[in-house]
């Protein structure tokens, strides 16, 4: 039988090349229990992490576990008062995930607000309706969202249910 040990050299240099090894994982650093940083909330999606492309005409639902259908509902029919809004036209995909971060940082005393990130009018894909319907999903102060009717902007445009935390 053949010896299976690893010699120590062989040892080291595993462990050199993988502690030099950047981390492309999803990375998310939020304790809300700790006041102490909450302006120091971050969020960074990698750039690897593939999503599921939505077209134009989607429309997007989410809400978390303990949401009711109801305030669902009432969500969808665009039945509580906008406190926010964010624009996304014409941003890059790394740009609408700085403004989205601090948007909902921001505005998290606020429980309702409506994100536009508007419609693909080159295809039918839309990469950034795609990023911020998952983005939104990921984020730890959003409770539920769904499209806007069409007089806030429709399948372009979502209202979201954010955690009520004051900082």
């Amino acid at each position: 039988m053949k010896d299976n040990k690893i010699s120590d050299i062989d040892k080291k240099l595993f462990r050199d090349s993988v502690q030099k090894t950047p981390c492309d994982y999803q990375k998310l650093k939020y304790d809300i229990t700790d006041k102490s940083n909450t302006n120091k909330i971050e969020i960074f999606i990698s750039k690897f992490i593939e999503y599921p492309i939505v077209t134009s005409e989607d429309i997007l639902k989410y809400q978390k576990i303990g949401i009711s259908d109801r305030v669902m509902q009432k969500l969808k029919r665009g039945f509580y008062k906008i406190m926010a809004r964010l624009d996304l036209h014409n941003m890059t995909q790394n740009e609408a995930n700085d403004t989205l971060n601090n948007f909902i940082t921001k505005n998290a005393k606020y429980h309702y607000c409506l994100i536009i990130h508007g419609k693909s009018s080159f295809s039918k894909k839309s990469i950034l309706k795609s990023f911020v319907n998952y983005y939104l999903r990921q984020h730890p102060l959003v409770n539920a969202f769904c499209s806007a009717k069409n007089v806030d902007g429709g399948t372009g445009a979502v209202y979201v249910f954010l955690k009520n935390y004051e900082y």
